[in-house]
């Protein structure tokens, strides 16, 4: 018994890796890269789209500059752990994703930095997961849009692919 279910974890573990290695590095800014599933696209505004080829999960990568709208790095790095700065940081978020129920919104840490996490659905029942982070000046927002059957794997290896440099 041991040794079939040694095969199957393996077996399982060797089609995960294979599956993240087909994933495309992108690289958003210089500190940022990120996997997707294929070279996400410019929306123009900041935000970079990414599409499963069945269309069942939308990557999207925002980046927003906080030094070209006149922030500080030390005052920003003083204030996202504000609790109302918190607040602001979840109606920010509703706004932006209006058709969206927010189930949950928390602050927390994530690889080191202040971060802001949250799901949601919207009429349709697409589920909605979002990673808002500060690294310096600049916040960085990450959001997956992924039909109900999809699990949540795919939304982790988004998140977790991001690689940040000092």
């Amino acid at each position: 018994m041991k040794p079939t279910l040694t095969i199957l974890l393996i077996l399982i573990s060797s089609f995960i890796l294979r599956a993240q290695n087909n994933w495309i590095t992108f690289k958003a800014d210089e500190r940022l890269s990120i996997k997707s599933p294929a070279k996400p696209q410019d929306d123009t505004r900041g935000n970079y789209l990414s599409f499963e080829a069945d269309s069942s999960v939308i990557y999207s990568l925002g980046v927003i500059d906080l030094k070209e709208m006149g922030g500080d790095s030390t005052i920003i790095k003083q204030i996202i752990k504000n609790p109302e700065f918190a607040l602001k940081m979840r109606e920010f978020a509703m706004r932006s994703f209006k058709a969206v129920k927010m189930e949950d919104f928390t602050a927390g840490e994530w690889k080191g930095f202040t971060s802001y996490r949250s799901s949601g659905t919207d009429q349709q029942m697409k589920m909605y997961d979002m990673l808002m982070f500060f690294v310096d000046y600049k916040m960085y927002n990450l959001t997956t849009v992924r039909l109900p059957k999809i699990g949540n794997a795919k939304v982790e290896q988004f998140f977790t692919s991001a690689d940040i440099k000092p």
